[in-house]
């Protein structure tokens, strides 16, 4: 089992938007795209041929550039109420994973209670990894705090910008 955070078909739906994206926003310019994801132009080219997959950094740049939340964009349902899909999926959650509380314990040090606790409540499409290693549970930790504090910000500039 490798390590990968994201399922191949998560992978195939993200780069349908991203190809998409790359067509209307940026009129098929790979390179001006790959610049306001943050990437470099070779990784996106690797990431739209599948040789390469989605991210912490190009999956919270994603979410910024089209106003859609890391859910839709994975492919989680819609729900008002994020307790609804961990209630939905509690099954599949990362936080009912055996090695979860070990983990959890490690990443202590490193991420805030309410990031680990979106962590925890994650609910995989194709349902929680037979094994849960640090790396993959530190990517998703990073990807969601980076969210979170981006989101942090631009509501920080709308005050700001409405004072």
């Amino acid at each position: 089992m490798s390590g990968k955070a994201l399922s191949t078909q998560q992978n195939e739906d993200l780069r349908r938007v991203v190809a998409q994206l790359v067509e209307e926003k940026f009129e098929g310019n790979k390179t001006a795209a790959a610049k306001e994801l943050g990437l470099s132009s070779s990784a996106l080219q690797e990431f739209l041929k599948g040789t390469r997959g989605a991210g912490a950094k190009m999956l919270n740049a994603l979410a910024d550039l089209t106003g859609q939340s890391l859910d839709t964009l994975m492919g989680r349902p819609e729900h008002d109420d994020v307790r609804q899909v961990r209630t939905h999926r509690y099954a599949d959650a990362i936080g009912n994973h055996p090695l979860w509380k070990a983990l959890r314990a490690k990443l202590e040090r490193f991420f805030s209670p309410m990031v680990l606790d979106e962590v925890e409540g994650l609910a995989l499409k194709d349902g929680v990894p037979e094994y849960l290693d640090e790396a993959m549970v530190r990517r998703f930790a990073e990807g969601i705090a980076e969210h979170l504090a981006k989101k942090d910000e631009r509501e920080q500039q709308s005050k700001k910008a409405g004072t």
